[in-house]
C-alpha cells in the first residue's frame, strides 16, 4: 500500500514538471512492476532532468546575453545623447 502511495505521488510530480516545462515526460510508475523496469524508467527520469537543466543553462545564457546587450546599447544611447548636447554648447 504505501509503496502505492509513493508511485502515486512520483506521478503527480512528473505530470507537474511536465507542465511547467511544457514537454511530455513519458514516463509513468505502475503497480506491482518489476525492479528492473523501474531502474529504466529512473534512468530515464535522469535522462530528462539532464535535459531540462541545460536547457535552463541556456535559457539563463541567453537572458544574461540579452541584458548585457541592453546594457551595451543603453551606455551608446547616454553617450551619443551626450555627446550631441554637447555639440551644441561649445
Amino acid at each position: 500500500m504505501k509503496e502505492h502511495g509513493i508511485k502515486q505521488k512520483m506521478n503527480k510530480e512528473i505530470k507537474k514538471v511536465s507542465n511547467l516545462y511544457e514537454i511530455e515526460i513519458r514516463v509513468n510508475f505502475e503497480e506491482h512492476e518489476m525492479e528492473e523496469t523501474i531502474q529504466e524508467k529512473i534512468k530515464t527520469i535522469q535522462e530528462y532532468k539532464k535535459m531540462i537543466y541545460k536547457m535552463r543553462k541556456l535559457e539563463n545564457k541567453i537572458t544574461h546575453r540579452q541584458e548585457i546587450e541592453r546594457h551595451i546599447e543603453k551606455r551608446y544611447n547616454n553617450f551619443a545623447k551626450s555627446k550631441s548636447n554637447n555639440n551644441g554648447t561649445d
